[in-house]
């Protein structure tokens, strides 16, 4: 299973926490391409030597950003420096990649595994019912003037003029 090419980093976060605000701009650059690093490989030398080749810089530009604030965001273990926030980020996504192939799984069986109506199609069902889409039927549409609001008069003038006019009319 191929692993995510990128990871979420919230900016607000990361500017809210003390240690990275304390942070020299060589320090976060630093802090930044381990985290980079980390997320590529996993994990990265701890050695600042290792770190310099690692990273194609000299050691003299290393060791002066490699300090307490820039560590405290990693762990170091048999010679290695790792992120726990990527590897719990990583454990987050693998899992919910899993639950989606799961619901996959599922929802394929599901579609693939109905019996079948003889055609051996997957949309056909037994006695011949077919899954044919559903045509929606046009409706009349109503004109402007049926959508319109008659207005309800009530004067004795205009219902007066209506009877003379209908009475006119022959009506």
């Amino acid at each position: 299973m191929k692993t995510a090419p990128a990871f979420q980093f919230y900016a607000s976060d990361t500017m809210a926490d003390k240690r990275y605000r304390m942070m020299t701009l060589a320090e976060r650059g630093l802090y930044l391409s381990l985290l980079s690093e980390c997320w590529v490989n996993r994990s990265m030398p701890a050695e600042p030597s290792a770190i310099a080749r690692w990273l194609g810089c000299a050691v003299d530009e290393i060791k002066p950003a490699l300090t307490e604030r820039v560590l405290s965001f990693f762990i170091e273990a048999k010679g290695e420096l790792t992120s726990p926030d990527l590897e719990r980020y990583r454990t987050t996504l693998e899992e919910r990649r899993e639950k989606q192939s799961k619901g996959g799984r599922k929802g394929a069986k599901g579609k693939w595994d109905k019996p079948s109506g003889g055609d051996n199609s997957p949309n056909s069902y037994p006695n011949g019912v077919s899954m044919a889409p559903r045509v929606e039927k046009s409706r009349k549409e109503k004109t402007r003037s049926e959508l319109a609001v008659k207005p309800v008069i009530t004067d004795p003038w205009i219902d007066e003029m209506d009877e003379y006019e209908q009475a006119s009319n022959g009506e």
